[in-house]
């Protein structure tokens, strides 16, 4: 009997375990993969079945500044629930000297575009000083076609100090290309 039993239990433990190896479970990872928009420009997409969250960007574009500043940006929507869903264009720049604390952004003209510095940092002041802001902008689809210019839409990032400023030349090509993905 107890042979009977032993096959019984071993059948048993084989059928929880294929149950359990089928039974669909939250990745608390993010899944990333791409997609080719019509224009044929590709958009990252990065999905979080957890948080029910869903990120489509670009790739990273150069960010055009005054003095030896370096940078990128790219365009991005983000999808969460419960919230609606805006285009942004996140960046970052590093560059030595003093802070020049990103605090604001305006299309050509001076109309201001919705924008928040998320973080400045110390890189290093070793033989002088180096730093890192990034920042995020929301600017609104009446504002893009308001003021873009032929394929692209500059927006200048301001410092404080209204010497310090970047141009981010962003691709119309590339706005379509993530909004329409992330519809």
């Amino acid at each position: 009997m107890s042979a009977v039993k032993g096959e019984i239990m071993r059948g048993i433990v084989a059928t929880v375990l294929l149950a359990l190896s089928v039974v669909p479970t939250a990745s608390a990872q993010m899944v990333e993969s791409s997609i080719v928009a019509s224009n044929g420009l590709a958009v990252k997409v990065s999905t979080d079945e957890f948080a029910g969250r869903k990120e489509y960007s670009s790739g990273e574009f150069d960010i055009q500044g005054s003095g030896r500043q370096r940078g990128q940006f790219m365009v991005a929507k983000i999808i969460r629930p419960g919230q609606t869903a805006r285009l942004s264009i996140q960046g970052f720049v590093t560059y030595s000297g003093d802070w020049h604390r990103y605090d604001s952004a305006i299309f050509k003209g001076g109309e201001a575009v919705e924008f928040t510095n998320i973080d400045r940092d110390v890189i290093s002041c070793r033989y002088g000083c180096s730093y890192s802001e990034s920042f995020i902008a929301f600017p609104t689809p009446q504002q893009i076609k308001k003021y873009a210019e032929g394929t692209i839409v500059p927006i200048q990032v301001r410092g404080e100090n209204s010497a310090n400023t970047l141009l981010l030349q962003i691709p119309l090509s590339i706005i379509a290309a993530v909004e329409e993905v992330a519809k």
